[in-house]
């Protein structure tokens, strides 16, 4: 089964235009919300609307089991990885 951990960009998008990146979520495959795209769009929720369609995407990503939370051995990963590019 194919694993998918959305981008914040593309969360923001959808919000914005529910038609964008469509396929993404609705092909085959398990989609996952990430702890640091969690992070990130609560960081630029600067409305009351904003904070909720949020709160709801996370409590449903919970709900489902579905949220990944890095370790730090994978933010060390993360780190060696990055400094190959």
């Amino acid at each position: 089964m194919i694993k998918k951990v959305i981008d914040t960009n593309i969360i923001i998008d959808r919000f914005s235009d529910p038609d964008l990146y469509r396929e993404i979520f609705l092909s085959s495959g398990i989609v996952y919300l990430s702890s640091v795209v969690l992070m990130e769009l609560r960081a630029g929720a600067h409305t009351k609307e904003a904070l909720r369609a949020i709160n709801e995407l996370f409590h449903f990503f919970r709900q489902v089991g579905r949220v990944i939370v890095p370790s730090i051995t994978d933010y060390e990963k993360a780190g060696e990885i990055i400094s190959k590019l």
